[in-house]
């Protein structure tokens, strides 16, 4: 064995001077060819040796038909088919291996090649078209480069409460390019609603959100799965709750590093309409309704899937609840073809309830067309803020500990970062990775769990590489915009679903010179843009009479939790404060911001 490194040209590696690889153990057979190393993380060899870390690995290998002469004087061409490589989270704890049916532990696949017929006796001409119409898979369509789809599945026959104790993706295979990510929502129905949602099961299903889903569905908004592309199995859990995030507005004039901040509250929004504002971008109208987005599971491109630890599970069939899921599929499609998918997850569960009921925190950049980055940057960062009087608010006096962290941006991603802040002193961040890659979204299972107390403070940091795009980038749900999210697992669960902020709207209108609009007051677009209910302006009301779905080739898009109606104006004041001392954090990071 020896150490080597590779060279800015194309060819062969050339030894190191400096020889910090160890051979444990070495195997070989017909088939196989196994060595067990060893090396410092960090050799000092900064020249030839990459430093080990949190970040992400890429790991490239070749092989050769027979052994090279250990002089390398010989080196032949490995070939196109004698080689790859595969990004890895080199120093993750080892995983917990998958359980078997022997355990107790039973498995629900929840995937599009999967349909039931109504139990109920529904005769009604819309629900037999639906019948008629079912394939086995969903045609993805080649005339859109995003599409959110979303179906009605029904929990198996359970008594009392379970665990959600880990899933896995079910991707079909050659389809590993279009599925980016899943969600699994909570359907929370009244028992009036119960015929209904059953008869919903066997459609094949409709565009998220869009003008063509039934009403109903809406009150499908809790999550409970989600995966995204990048990962062979990675998900980010949630936990259904009845306590959703509204935001509480906040900006400060002339802050660059201003938010909008979230506090717990009744009431939450579900997406129903979508609005364009010319070429830039779109955004979303909310109208308030009486359920609300509460994370339990989440999957992203990259991951092989996540088992959790023995002493946490995520209810399941809690108080008689849990029966009807929706499960949302994000497709991308950029090249516009056409394929026929079955993908979904496998979901593992068991009546033997664990020590604690797990729960899923949100935080970050709220998504929305407000997150700018600008076009020829070579590392721009952005950050998403959450206040200490939110966890003050929401979290327990003996705090929640994090379990594991899913980083979440897009294709500019470059650089991520979960920090930590207690009493204004930063500790070390809880997840990190300065080698970001999009293909590889695992979640990061933490070598200790992290404590984080009522008061403390978290800041999510994104920093992205935009030197080839000529138009600026926003933030939205296709992978071409951008997203600034990280995903943690933690327990005790608590009734927090999601922290975020965002931009204000009234600064960002007026760093473009955008004053005022035509037939609408600024106050009007900016209660659109933050989804808060229409107002007492009848001009607004109007507005919203008034607004039709856009034409485009990008579907309507999912939501994380959003504002609602009401606005604690104490909480409001602390965060103007707060906000306004973010300004020197955003600017002080150097070049590129």
């Amino acid at each position: 064995m020896q150490d080597l490194h590779g060279t800015d040209r194309n060819g062969a590696p050339e030894k190191d001077e400096d020889q910090n690889y160890l051979l444990l153990e070495a195997q070989q057979n017909n088939t196989h060819t196994v060595l067990k190393i060893s090396r410092a993380l960090d050799t000092c060899d900064h020249l030839h040796d990459v430093i080990l870390g949190s970040d992400t690995v890429r790991v490239i290998w070749s092989l050769y038909l027979e052994d090279p002469p250990l002089d390398g004087s010989m080196w032949q061409y490995h070939g196109k088919e004698g080689r790859g490589s595969r990004s890895l989270h080199l120093l993750s704890p080892p995983g917990i291996s998958k359980p078997s049916h022997d355990h107790g532990v039973l498995h629900w696949d929840v995937t599009l090649s999967h349909v039931s017929r109504p139990t109920q006796n529904i005769t009604t001409s819309v629900l037999d078209k639906i019948a008629r119409d079912w394939k086995i898979g969903f045609e993805i369509p080649e005339n859109m480069n995003t599409l959110y789809w979303c179906k009605i599945f029904k929990v198996p026959p359970l008594r009392g409460k379970h665990h959600m104790i880990g899933y896995e993706p079910l991707i079909q295979r050659g389809n590993e390019g279009f599925v980016h990510h899943m969600l699994l929502y909570e359907c929370v129905e009244a028992p009036e609603s119960t015929i209904l949602f059953e008869s919903y099961v066997s459609h094949r299903g409709t565009a998220c959100y869009g003008p063509n889903m039934p009403v109903i569905w809406e009150k499908c908004l809790t999550p409970v799965l989600a995966w995204a592309i990048g990962s062979q199995g990675s998900v980010v859990l949630y936990i259904s709750q009845e306590k959703c995030l509204t935001p509480v507005l906040a900006w400060a004039i002339g802050s660059q590093g201003s938010v909008v901040l979230y506090i717990s509250q009744e009431k939450c929004l579900t997406p129903v309409l979508a609005w364009a504002i010319g070429s830039q971008g779109s955004v979303v109208l909310y109208i308030s309704q009486e359920k609300c987005l509460t994370p339990v599971l989440a999957w992203a491109v990259g991951s092989q899937g996540e088992m959790f630890p023995n002493h946490v599970g995520l209810p399941l069939a809690e108080d008689h609840r849990s029966t009807f899921f929706m499960l949302e599929t994000h497709y991308d499609n950029p090249m516009f073809r056409s394929a026929v998918d079955s993908s979904g997850v496998r979901v593992f569960y068991s009546d033997k309830l664990r020590e604690y009921d797990g729960g899923m925190l949100v935080s970050g950049i709220t998504v929305t067309p407000l997150h700018v980055i600008p076009p020829r940057q070579p590392q721009y960062h952005t950050v998403g803020y959450c206040n200490s009087l939110c966890t003050q608010r929401m979290f327990p006096q003996t705090g929640i500990k994090v379990v594991s962290v899913l980083l979440h941006s897009h294709l500019a991603g470059r650089k991520m970062k979960l920090r930590h802040f207690r009493d204004k002193q930063e500790l070390s961040p809880i997840a990190q990775d300065d080698n970001y890659d999009f293909n590889y979204q695992q979640s990061r299972t933490l070598q200790t769990e992290v404590l984080v107390l009522p008061g403390d403070e978290l800041i999510t940091e994104c920093a992205y590489q935009t030197v080839n795009r000529t138009d600026p980038t926003l933030g939205g749900y296709s992978t071409k915009q951008e997203m600034c999210l990280a995903f943690l697992l933690y327990y005790p669960r608590t009734s927090m679903a999601s922290c975020l902020s965002m931009t204000p709207v009234k600064y960002f209108f007026e760093t473009f010179g955008v004053k005022k609009f035509y037939n609408i007051t600024m106050d009007a677009v900016e209660r659109m843009f933050l989804k808060l209910g229409p107002s007492d302006n009848e001009q607004l009301n109007e507005q919203v009479r008034l607004l039709t779905y856009p034409t485009s080739t990008t579907s309507t898009s999912p939501s994380f939790p959003v504002p609602g109606d009401d606005m604690d104006q104490e909480v409001n004041n602390q965060a103007i404060y707060t906000l306004q001392q973010m300004k020197d954090f955003s600017e002080d990071q150097g070049a590129g911001m």
